[in-house]
């Protein structure tokens, strides 16, 4: 980058004069050492970076101890100069810099006092990147993006960064011959404006070669389906992320390793190796939980990565807690039309026992998932038989066997998967149950969930939740548990107890209804990396008519971020009730 300053003769005069009577006072005030350096005028950013280029303050303590006058003099010099070069990168070109000695019994003092003056704007621009990439869009975006624009502080980084990202968008199209023609950066102090001109030659747009694959346990034919075909394609990163991310969530490989091969270039194709190493074939895995909801529980995993060379999966899992012990088993198999993903069979067997809710359930299901861009669809068919309590005042147990299709939709887009500061996530679910699939009745559901999760200030974030659920069609009492709606608890509409809210039956025994809504906003603020506070209103419902109205929770909860998980402590109040009293909600497990 070439760099030209200009300034005014009355200005480097008016420097010459103030640095002539700063040596004049550096040798007429007698100091043993230099004791303190006070800077004032500047913070953030600028005060860190003229204290990290600033020669006085690089002085470690013996030095300052024994710092002779002269060499004072020459320090107190020379700041001027570099507080101005200090300042030049965040566009302030012409500061007035004061600095003063004083005596003091314990050593000089240095006072360093800045006016950083009328900022640097950028004043003209041109950007332009000639060749085969004059017309590609990706690249013109990159151009569209630069910054500063135009009457914006010039900043020196935020150049680099535009300037850097223009360079690493032509390297991500495959214009790998692409060459800096023209960079000149005009600075003129007295005009406090600055002028760049950027020049690129693209060059030709480099294509795909062959994609060469080393260290794979997987059958070629598998892993082909999952590479894809790309040879003689334009070059575009985003095809290798691509490839990468399959195989990552193939899990079948520890190290995925792909580089163009760019000196290998055979004319404008360039060739592609893929350097892969096995994972750890079987997985063995255990965890601990606890919920005032479900109570303490075991989780105990076995999966084997794959089975066989041609890919397939087994997983196993066993979730076992006082409320609602499971065990699920599937084996999937991989699949790549349409889109990417699985064919999967399963079966399960769960169990729930609470004050509303008594059932248990055997399942079979078989189905289709994978990604879609940055969903997650899924398709399957389920068969389950329910064993479910229907009326407890009576005792009354009753057998329903479910066969019905389902669809599934999911989207999870959070800047970090443990603790989001931003993002959201969403998913959605419709059921469709029918007689003549062999089912015991008809009838139709629809489920959704969304999360929503903001960033506020340094140490706080928003956090929204919605559920919804409707079901259509089939008699209420025929409905097995399963089916059934219910509110309250630690995830749902806190100060009520686990699946308290709902509709009741004669005895006044909570029956579930045929919909749920349930909302929630909580702020949570946390002091350190560990421990925060939360405070949350929720309202919601499991309901038949519309006119049952909300139930409302509100209270305060504790945030400790522990080495084996988010730990959620709360104490929330519901409404309904003027006798109500406080509900303490437990929860110990990642966020949902």
């Amino acid at each position: 980058m070439g760099l030209i300053a200009r300034a005014t003769c009355g200005v480097w005069a008016g420097r010459v004069i103030a640095t002539a009577l700063l040596f004049a006072l550096a040798h007429c005030v007698h100091a043993e050492g230099l004791a303190q350096i006070d800077l004032s005028g500047l913070k953030g950013e600028q005060a860190d970076n003229l204290r990290a280029t600033v020669t006085l303050f690089q002085l470690d303590a013996e030095e300052r101890k024994t710092l002779p006058d002269g060499r004072l003099g020459w320090l107190i010099r020379k700041t001027p100069g570099e507080v101005r070069k200090a300042l030049e990168p965040f566009g302030y070109y012409t500061p007035e810099v004061d600095v003063q000695l004083v005596s003091a019994a314990e050593g000089a003092k240095v006072l360093i006092t800045v006016k950083r003056g009328v900022s640097t704007k950028l004043r003209q621009r041109s950007v332009v990147v000639e060749g085969a990439a004059s017309d590609d869009a990706r690249i013109q975006m990159a151009i569209a993006a630069f910054k500063p624009s135009v009457g914006k502080r010039f900043v020196h980084s935020t150049y680099g960064r535009s300037k850097a990202h223009i360079e690493s968008e032509l390297a991500a199209h495959g214009y790998f011959d692409a060459e800096l023609v023209k960079a000149r950066v005009e600075v003129t102090r007295a005009d406090s404006a600055a002028d760049v001109d950027l020049q690129w030659q693209s060059g030709r747009r480099y294509r795909f070669g062959p994609l060469y694959v080393d260290g794979s346990h997987i059958d070629a034919r598998v892993l082909a389906r999952a590479v894809g075909e790309h040879t003689g394609e334009p070059y575009d990163v985003d095809v290798l992320l691509g490839v990468h991310q399959r195989l990552t969530d193939l899990d079948y490989f520890g190290l995925i390793d792909i580089q163009p091969q760019i000196e290998m270039a055979d004319g404008d194709q360039v060739p592609v190796t893929i350097d892969l190493s096995p994972s750890r074939r079987t997985i063995y895995s255990a965890g601990l939980s606890y919920g005032t909801d479900s109570g303490a529980g075991v989780l105990l995993g076995l999966d084997r990565r794959w089975v066989n060379a041609r890919g397939h999966k087994w997983s196993n899992r066993l979730q076992w807690s006082q409320v609602n012990p499971r065990f699920d088993s599937a084996y999937r198999i991989p699949a790549y039309r349409w889109f990417d993903g699985w064919y999967f069979v399963g079966l399960g067997y769960r169990e729930e026992s609470t004050d509303s809710v008594e059932n248990r359930i055997s399942e079979a299901v078989a189905g289709r998932d994978g990604r879609f861009g940055e969903w997650t669809l899924g398709a399957s068919l389920h068969a389950l038989r329910e064993r479910y309590l229907r009326a407890r005042s009576l005792g009354d147990y009753a057998t329903a066997l479910l066969v019905y299709p389902s669809l599934q939709a999911n989207l999870v887009r959070y800047d970090d998967a443990l603790y989001a500061r931003n993002g959201f996530s969403l998913s959605g679910e419709v059921r469709l149950g029918s007689d003549a699939l062999g089912s015991d009745f008809s009838f139709a559901q629809v489920l959704g969930a969304a999360r929503w999760v903001r960033g506020w200030g340094e140490l706080g974030r928003l956090i929204a939740r919605g559920q919804f659920g409707r079901t259509f069609g089939g008699n209420l009492q025929g409905l097995p548990t399963s089916l059934r709606f219910y509110a309250g608890g630690d995830r749902s509409v806190r100060g009520y107890a686990y699946q308290e809210i709902s509709p009741e039956d004669a005895a006044g025994d909570p029956i579930g209804g045929r919909n749920l809504l349930v909302g929630s906003i909580e702020y949570e603020h946390m002091f350190d990396e560990q421990w925060g506070m939360a405070g949350f209103v929720d309202a919601g419902n499991a309901f038949n008519e519309v006119s049952e109205g909300l139930r409302v929770g509100v209270g305060l909860g504790l945030r400790w971020r522990s080495p084996i998980g988010p730990v959620r402590l709360d104490l929330g109040h519901g409404f309904d009730d003027p006798q109500r009293g406080w509900q303490l909600h437990l929860g110990i497990g990642p966020e949902r």
